[in-house]
């Protein structure tokens, strides 16, 4: 098992430089990864790379439910340590 198997990172920028090399190593690291960019040519192109190789990879606007991605709510801890509970349906909240 890969150290972020079962994980979702989210990375902007990821069509080219820092961005880019994070993407890749979420997704060699078994991470589901969702990444977004500016030029949209640009990161469909990485997206095609990364899934060729075996990557789960999202764009942005394939995103409209977020269980396809994590299924079932887990629990996760929060910066300061205590445990929250993170909800599989999108934010309401802006």
């Amino acid at each position: 098992m890969k150290r972020l198997e079962g994980r979702v990172a989210i990375v902007t920028g990821a069509s080219q430089g820092i961005g880019n090399a994070i993407a890749r190593a979420f997704v060699r690291e078994g991470a589901a990864v969702v990444i977004n960019a500016r030029r949209e040519d640009a990161i469909r192109k990485v997206a095609e790379e990364l899934s060729a190789g075996g990557g789960r990879v999202f764009l942005r606007d394939e995103i409209h439910y977020f269980p396809k991605i994590v299924p079932r709510p887990r629990r996760c801890s929060s910066s300061s340590g205590s445990t929250t509970r993170r909800s599989s349906a999108p934010s309401t909240t802006s």
